[in-house]
């Protein structure tokens, strides 16, 4: 085993890991015709995966999220 890999050293996982930074950011990727994706499911998406997890919605608790506008009319007990 060569002197600078771990004895749990994956192979597997650190192509995976190559990959994952190879890959653009995520803010790279297009957004669906506004026909085909609704402004709040398109707000939750956003507040999901901000870059600043101090801003990213869910941050404070799974309760904060469940209010998003998106989740309306869902029954979580």
């Amino acid at each position: 085993m060569p002197q600078h890999q771990r004895p749990c050293y994956n192979r597997k996982q650190a192509v995976i890991l190559d990959v994952l930074a190879a890959l653009p950011p995520c803010r790279q990727i297009p957004w669906p015709p506004p026909d085909e994706m609704s402004a709040e499911c398109r707000d939750l998406i956003d507040g999901l995966l901000a870059l600043d997890p101090r801003e990213r919605l869910g941050h404070r608790g799974a309760g904060e999220a469940k209010l998003h506008p998106w989740f309306e009319g869902v029954n979580w007990a």
